[in-house]
């Protein structure tokens, strides 16, 4: 999340705009239990896709606004919906707005930007904590881990503040809806805009009322910058991202050791990160880079039978596979 400092006034008062903001016509065959990612555009902003776990039927989400290079969509837990993190909008003199989180259909229906009055600059809204509560990190003055109401007024509660030199975004609900993992980003001395090059992340989880923060992984070993990610594994064991090198690891959330997943693409010269896991459990989805091309991939758990499933020249990321639902 790209931070901002400017005023803000309270955050009480919270409102949802824009119930329908631009009604898209219905698609046909929408993969609702498929794979969801982010393409970026030539001209700016990404678009928000989504393909069968086989890389057929890849369908357009239209959106009214486009997202932000490194914005991820994530499926709500009922599979009818996509939370896009974080668009880009612009006044009337083309000065960037706060950025906001979008909830919509995956045809594109039923569009909603969820807007606070007087809030934050900018909101980074990755999770859901149930299908009607999302997790959110707010920037400006207001900084610190929120929960915000997805539906009627959009209330939000505070669970904590970020302390001096430290950030953390909310990334994934574990599956008994308990606990949620988050990304604890930790600067260093050098000055805005540089900051981000001295930065490490830790990774950590937390009740879901914000209590009992506990670290699972320590800083400078996880992915940083715009490529974090934490995701629970289906049976609310583990946690899957990726280190610094582009490698990706498992660690099991309650005796903390790292497992390392290598992947068979038959050569060392690749770099994987934002993964995430198959409904199941059995499968792991990802982006990586392969000698310099960059694409969607799927795997075995442990790292076999890797599949490419997208084949474009544009950066894709944020790959998030929706639920298994009867």
């Amino acid at each position: 999340m790209k931070t901002r400092r400017r005023g803000v006034a309270s955050i009480a008062a919270a409102v949802l705009v824009g119930a329908a903001l631009a009604p898209a016509a219905a698609q046909a065959d929408v993969p609702d239990d498929g794979i969801a990612f982010t393409r970026r555009m030539e001209t700016g902003g990404a678009d928000v896709f989504v393909t069968r776990p086989d890389g057929t039927g890849t369908v357009h989400v239209p959106l009214s606004y486009p997202v932000e290079d490194f914005g991820l969509p994530v499926w709500s837990p009922d599979g009818t919906r996509l939370l896009v993190s974080h668009v880009l909008r612009f006044d009337g003199n083309g000065e960037l707005l706060p950025f906001r989180p979008i909830i919509v259909r995956p045809d594109g229906s039923g569009e909603t930007l969820l807007e606070i009055v007087d809030g934050p600059f900018d909101m980074f809204c990755a999770t859901w904590a149930s299908n009607d509560r999302l997790l959110c990190a707010f920037g400006g003055d207001a900084d610190g881990v929120y929960t915000v109401r997805a539906s009627d007024d959009g209330r939000v509660t505070r669970l904590w503040g970020n302390a001096p030199g430290q950030r953390d975004l909310p990334f994934d609900l574990s599956p008994d809806g308990t606990r949620f993992a988050f990304i604890r980003f930790r600067f260093g001395p050098a000055p805005d805009p540089q900051e981000f090059r001295t930065q490490q992340v830790g990774l950590f989880v937390a009740n879901i009322d914000g209590t009992g923060i506990r670290q699972v992984v320590p800083f400078g070993v996880a992915q940083g910058h715009e490529l974090a990610a934490a995701h629970w594994s289906p049976d609310g064991r583990s946690i899957i991202s990726s280190t610094t090198q582009g490698r990706l690891f498992v660690v099991p959330v309650d005796r903390p050791r790292m497992e390392p997943i290598k992947l068979d693409v038959g050569t060392t010269r690749y770099f994987a990160f934002e993964p995430d896991w198959s409904p199941d459990g059995s499968k792991i989805v990802f982006a990586m880079f392969v000698d310099g091309h960059e694409d969607i991939y799927t795997a075995n758990r442990d790292g076999s039978n890797v599949t490419q499933i997208t084949d474009t020249p544009e950066f894709e990321n944020g790959p998030d596979w929706g639920p298994d639902l009867p």
